[in-house]
């Protein structure tokens, strides 16, 4: 035997299932001829559900491609090949991929209250609860007015409040 060469060709790779949380946005990837031993690397564009939970997610991928096996013999006293052989074999491989949404923090708003009447100043007050999975570090909560005849503190239309660490469940005003 001269050479022997296995490769894949044709070789098509699709994310076939995926859950409710992530969302496929790019079709079959084709990274065209693998030779053995060598990888290949196909890229996906998935989009998180910005509602998806923390933790493991499982993808179904199908790999499909043609097994080519080339070997060619020995030459015979003209230099000629004595013959070369092919089989191609059609496959198909499924397989998991695990998609990891790390833990963040996630902030909604709980209450609004404000004892400020009309052409007179008062206090204005919000409840936020952490609703993600995550402490939350250097957190800076802003305020602003989307009218201009409302102002904060020295008359800007904003107003910030330094916040340094906000744990997963924690509700601040």
């Amino acid at each position: 035997v001269r050479t022997r060469v296995t490769q894949a060709e044709s070789t098509e790779v699709n994310i076939t299932d995926s859950p409710a949380e992530i969302d496929v946005r790019s079709g079959p990837q084709s990274p065209g001829t693998i030779d053995s031993g060598e990888t290949a690397v196909s890229g996906f564009d998935v989009y998180v559900d910005e509602d998806a939970d923390s933790g493991d997610y499982q993808l179904d991928v199908t790999a499909e491609y043609d097994n080519v096996t080339v070997t060619e013999y020995e030459q015979n006293s003209d230099g000629e090949l004595i013959a070369v052989e092919e089989s191609r074999q059609n496959v198909t491989e499924n397989f998991t991929l695990t998609v990891t949404v790390e833990p963040e923090p996630a902030f909604e708003i709980e209450t609004t209250e404000s004892d400020a009447q009309v052409g007179e100043s008062g206090e204005f007050a919000v409840e936020l609860t952490n609703t993600g999975g995550e402490r939350a570090e250097d957190v800076t909560v802003t305020a602003e007015s989307t009218d201009q005849d409302i102002t904060f503190g020295s008359g800007g239309g904003a107003s910030d409040r330094a916040l340094a660490e906000w744990d997963a469940g924690e509700t601040k005003e």
